[in-house]
């Protein structure tokens, strides 16, 4: 307690804990009128900020707040400054879904304030890609002989970096890609199917999926068509043999 000039008396004390504080003050065993004080007390450091990961143009992104063990208080979300919109959606008990749809191919700055205070971690990034701008040729790929390497041609527009990751899995597993090209003249992806089956083909730029991929391709083996015996014939009547 510290005494001003004037009789006025300043209280102060340093809370440890959050929750609701009850506050009486009392003159020589005297409760001031108007008492007891009530101070809500928070802790902007205890709220956890959790899934936030990279997201495509076009579609949502979600992340999760979780603010149960930070107090009473408001919270304050803005993405790039405020220049996208975002949608909370309350899940109770302090806890919150967040989703925001970007249309922009680059990061996006997520900032949170809790009573106007700065939740620690902030801004937290959120890479977006744009994957419509990367095309597929998978026409020839319908039908693939097991045995020879087998194509397709990958075409990405607007230039700058792209990171393409490309894997094919077959009957037995994974299979070797070679990926070939640049992004001027565009990419070759390259593999060899050794099993009659499906093969899953999936291309990922910047570290997120293609859209139709994955696509799936089937392979087969002509050298395993067996022909029976075909017996003479007689113009003008059937003639049948096994395949």
């Amino acid at each position: 307690t510290h005494e001003a000039a004037n009789g006025a008396a300043r209280i102060e004390f340093v809370p440890t804990e959050v929750g609701t504080h009850i506050i009486e003050a009392s003159i020589v065993g005297t409760k001031i009128a108007g008492g007891p004080l009530i101070a809500k007390v928070y802790d902007a450091s205890l709220i956890q900020v959790t899934d936030v990961n990279g997201g495509v143009v076009g579609q949502p992104c979600q992340f999760r707040v979780d603010a149960s063990a930070a107090g009473e208080g408001q919270l304050e979300i803005s993405i790039n400054e405020g220049e996208v919109p975002n949608h909370v959606q309350v899940v109770g008990g302090g806890r919150c879904l967040v989703s925001f749809t970007p249309e922009q191919p680059k990061s996006h700055l997520i900032d949170i304030k809790f009573n106007g205070e700065t939740v620690r971690g902030c801004p937290f990034v959120c890479p977006v890609a744009d994957t419509s701008r990367v095309m597929l040729n998978l026409s020839n790929l319908e039908l693939v002989p097991v045995n020879r390497p087998a194509s397709f041609h990958i075409t990405v527009s607007g230039g700058g970096a792209a990171e393409l990751a490309v894997s094919v899995r077959g009957p037995h597993g994974e299979l070797p890609v070679r990926v070939t090209g640049d992004i001027h003249a565009g990419f070759t992806a390259e593999f060899t199917p050794t099993a009659v089956g499906g093969h899953s083909i999936n291309v990922e730029y910047n570290g997120f999926a293609v859209q139709g991929t994955p696509f799936l391709a089937k392979s087969y083996d002509a050298t395993k068509v067996t022909v029976g015996s075909v017996s003479r014939g007689t113009v003008g009547r059937p003639v049948q043999f096994t395949v």
